[in-house]
């Protein structure tokens, strides 16, 4: 078999003494620093073994030897500018496209946001039933029906019945469980349904409906959260006390109980649940309880209500200067990493429920009491912008803010305010609720209304409805599609970037219309 090696042309290559001059050697191109600067024109191929007779190079056509010589007579600037062109014309498509991936892989990461919202949407499906929640994970949808008194499981892209419950009593009401102010819900096993009538609350496994577990207990439970695998529940003894529990949400076994502090006539303990500890708040007692052991901790008589978390670690805390909640003294206290405090404003935390963190050095801020929202800023806690207007924060990607009022829709820019665009003021009666997919904004909005003076159940006889979307960007129109569902009045969007229209009896999931369809 022949070998074949690389190596310098045989009049520049040196052989020790006593070597055939048809061995090639590679000591002069080693230690030759002019054999090292040859040109790759200068090398060629060896037979070691000297049986087989090596290619040679094919000889330069008349049109490649023509454009050898006119490349060599353009000027260098020229050149070096021609392949500049070249690497800009492959770079910038490639820089393009990982923005593009990673701005995609982004917002498939922020919470609150749509779908797709690109292409006119209808409704695929309709349930009829009071609208419970969906799951985190799976994206299962429950909903009531008050008729037969059963939960129904659905399935979010078809709306078919994935099971239906066993009957509940009338009193019962059922929910997903709580997760504010911080996230509490387990990442794996079982996604729970909570079912509560007055003093006994069933666990169930929203993939099945099965009951997990029941649990009576001795008092009446107005508040629950689920911490890890585990129910922490909050309520009133028969005396006025407070009360409180924990357990195993498979075996109904119990980790601890608490009963203390006596509460006015009519007075309902609400429970906020941190990851060490419960807060059970009335209007004139807080209490702080150990989740991991029940006992009672000393507190100052403020509860965490919110968080959010900021750059480097820090994260912003609400919290209510009063015992009860309800009064809405609060203040914002920003913390760093190691817990010590940054700063302190007033008001509470008015952070969009879809946000892609583009502009996580921005601070939401409303004051109590005062039609206001304030930007600032959450490194050193000075005011960036302001507005008077009944603004709510709706959505925030690529550093542009959405907000809403009863009358427009604007965005702003998130970090200097300037109003990038704003809607007319529309007639009365478009949805306060409003879905994006962080490219696509889109609300139900009148197109006309009836000259029926009264109405009932929100529904005004004649009143001609619209879904309307916008580019986020820009507020331009991009479509709009004729809306019949007047019984709906919200629109939901799912743990899993579902979109569904909600009323009080009817459900529907809402999809993209093919164009086949339209």
């Amino acid at each position: 078999m022949a070998r074949t090696a690389l190596g310098p042309r045989a009049e520049t290559a040196s052989r020790d003494p006593g070597e055939s001059a048809g061995s090639p050697t590679w000591s002069d191109a080693r230690c030759d620093p002019g054999a090292m600067r040859q040109s790759h024109r200068d090398w060629i191929a060896v037979d070691l073994d000297g049986d087989q007779q090596l290619p040679t190079a094919a000889p330069e056509s008349e049109a490649q030897h023509a454009l050898r010589r006119a490349w060599g007579r353009l000027p260098l600037w020229l050149r070096v500018s021609l392949l500049a062109g070249l690497c800009l014309t492959v770079a910038v498509p490639a820089t393009s496209w990982v923005r593009s991936e990673r701005r995609a892989a982004r917002l498939a990461a922020t919470d609150g946001l749509a779908s797709d919202l690109t292409l006119p949407v209808h409704d695929a499906w309709r349930s009829y039933g009071t609208y419970v929640g969906a799951a985190e994970r799976s994206g299962v949808l429950v909903s009531y029906d008050g008729e037969s008194r059963r939960l129904r499981a659905l399935d979010p892209d078809s709306g078919a019945v994935l099971w239906t419950s066993a009957t509940i009593t009338a009193d019962a009401t059922c929910r997903f469980p709580t997760t504010d102010p911080t996230p509490t819900r387990p990442t794996d096993g079982a996604e729970l349904l909570l079912c509560a009538d007055g003093a006994r609350l069933d666990v169930v496994d929203v993939s099945d409906g099965m009951l997990v577990s029941t649990v009576a207990l001795p008092w009446t439970e107005v508040d629950a959260r689920v911490l890890g695998t585990d129910v922490v529940a909050v309520g009133l003894d028969e005396d006025g006390h407070i009360a409180a529990a924990r357990w195993d949400a498979s075996t109904a076994e119990e980790r601890w109980s608490y009963t203390g502090d006596t509460v006015a006539d009519g007075d309902r303990p609400l429970a906020y649940l941190e990851p060490e500890v419960v807060e059970v708040v009335t209007p004139t007692t807080v209490v702080h309880l150990d989740t991991a052991t029940g006992a009672r901790l000393p507190g100052s008589g403020s509860v965490v209500t919110s968080r959010a978390a900021l750059p480097g670690g820090a994260e912003a805390v609400e919290e209510s200067e009063t015992s009860w909640p309800g009064a809405r003294t609060k203040r914002v206290r920003v913390l760093e990493a190691d817990g010590s405090e940054r700063f302190v404003t007033d008001g509470y935390l008015a952070q969009p429920t879809a946000d892609d963190g583009t502009a996580a050095d921005v601070l939401l801020v409303a004051p109590q009491g005062a039609a206001e929202l304030r930007a600032i800023d959450a490194r050193s806690g000075e005011e960036l912008w302001s507005t008077d207007r009944a603004a709510e924060p709706q959505a925030l990607v690529d550093r542009r803010l959405l907000l809403r009022s009863d009358e427009w829709l604007a965005v702003v820019d998130a970090r200097s305010g300037e109003e990038l665009w704003r809607t007319e003021p529309s007639v009365v009666g478009a949805w306060p609720s409003i879905v994006t997919d962080g490219e696509i904004v889109a609300r139900v909005e009148v197109v006309a209304l009836s000259s029926v003076p009264e109405y009932a159940d929100d529904v005004r006889p004649g009143t001609e409805y619209q879904m309307v979307a916008r580019r986020l960007a820009t507020g331009e129109v991009v479509w709009t599609a004729p809306w019949s569902m007047v019984t709906a009045n919200a629109l939901v969007v799912t743990p899993t970037g579902h979109v569904l229209a909600v009323g009080p009896v009817v459900l529907a999931g809402l999809q993209p219309r093919s164009p086949e369809d339209s």
